[in-house]
């Protein structure tokens, strides 16, 4: 064995994956993320870190443009694997490194194609084939858009760059962009975006989704609605920036989704819990954040649940987990109010409220 073999051997022993969810498919994504936590492989924060592209599910036309525009961004080699079967992803994983391997060996330096900004791979370049959703401002050489010119609100003319998050982005809704009209790091202004909207079927129960396999039918509805409830959960924790309180979410999502003992499941729960409301520092970074009146909300017609910041949504969430209680479902009115509630929050405050909001694209809109 050469030295190349070694190298070879050591670049795919532990490759980074970059998931992509199709709306409706969480519980694919899902079970993704546990069987790489069994694995010890890392998710990649964007396709400048990935090796392993792993589409969960089949997307529409607007999303697989999407997926084409970051397989672009990704460096070689690389690996683009569909995952359909909750039953398979291991063996899905298998393939996927044994492909890289076989990349690695045929071509080792095949580069990705040229991107001026790493960051821009994350999310604010996913959508640029899309021609109705074109950002019109001045692009640099590189491809890299360029800031324009604005009044803020004392008349100050200040730069405004126009950035997309999404739809591909840890923590992220899948099939969801936000088109945003940023002052420095702050949303001046957004459009929310649903692609392929009404192309996909809402994941409520077992029944849901056939393309997962028995992993994913066998799992009891009540299960499942505390399941997802954790996963939003989880999603706040990890972008909140606590880890470790986000390996707790994760366990218990994965138990509920595995069927796992009652009495074990609660038990993950209330540690959860307990952790989640003796945390000061938590509370104090998500106090304040998006604060929803009931008032407002009856007004808009969106969910009684996101009445409160971003602290109390959480909590609710923890306990609709511990009662089982389904995410509530709001209807299409719910992405035209996004832009407001999350204008004058920073990216990543934004990133959090709306993760904590619990949107799915494949079941809002569709009422």
């Amino acid at each position: 064995m050469g030295v190349r073999d070694l190298v070879v051997r050591w670049a795919v022993r532990r490759p980074h994956v970059l998931p992509v969810e199709v709306p409706g498919q969480w519980r694919l994504r899902a079970l993704l993320d546990h069987e790489l936590a069994l694995r010890d492989w890392p998710v990649a924060s964007s396709p400048a870190d990935a090796d392993i592209l792993a589409v969960c599910g089949q997307p529409g036309p607007q999303l697989s443009s999407a997926v084409d525009v970051v397989w672009d961004q990704m460096p070689g080699p690389r690996v683009r694997k569909p995952v359909t079967d909750g039953d398979n992803i291991g063996a899905a994983l298998d393939d996927a490194v044994a492909a890289l391997r076989d990349t690695h060996r045929d071509d080792p330096r095949e580069p990705g194609p040229p991107h001026g900004d790493e960051d821009s791979g994350e999310s604010h370049s996913h959508m640029e084939s899309h021609s109705d959703m074109e950002s019109h401002s001045d692009m640099a050489p590189a491809g890299i858009p360029l800031a324009e010119g604005a009044e803020d609100r004392d008349g100050l003319e200040m730069d405004v760059l126009h950035v997309r998050l999404g739809p591909i982005l840890p923590h992220w809704p899948g099939g969801f962009v936000l088109c945003c009209e940023l002052h420095g790091d702050v949303i001046a202004g957004a459009e929310a975006l649903r692609l392929d909207a009404g192309q996909y079927p809402a994941a409520g129960g077992h029944n849901a989704s056939a393309a997962g396999g028995h992993r994913m039918s066998a799992t009891s509805d009540d299960n499942v609605s505390a399941a997802r409830q954790c996963d939003h959960i989880l999603d706040v924790l990890d972008l909140a920036g606590w880890p470790g309180a986000a390996e707790r979410a994760r366990r218990a999502r994965d138990a509920l989704l595995a069927g796992t003992d009652p009495a074990e499941t609660t038990a993950l729960l209330d540690d959860l819990e307990l952790a989640v409301r003796r945390s000061h520092v938590l509370r104090w970074s998500l106090r304040g954040l998006a604060t929803l009146s009931p008032e407002n909300l009856r007004r808009r017609g969106l969910p009684a649940t996101w009445a409160g910041d971003a602290h109390d949504r959480l909590l609710r969430r923890i306990t609709h987990a511990r009662e089982s209680v389904a995410p509530e479902v709001a209807d299409a009115d719910t992405f035209g109010s996004l832009p407001d509630i999350v204008a004058g929050l920073d990216v990543a405050a934004a990133r959090v409220v709306i993760a904590g909001l619990g949107i799915d694209a494949a079941e809002h809109g569709t009422r």
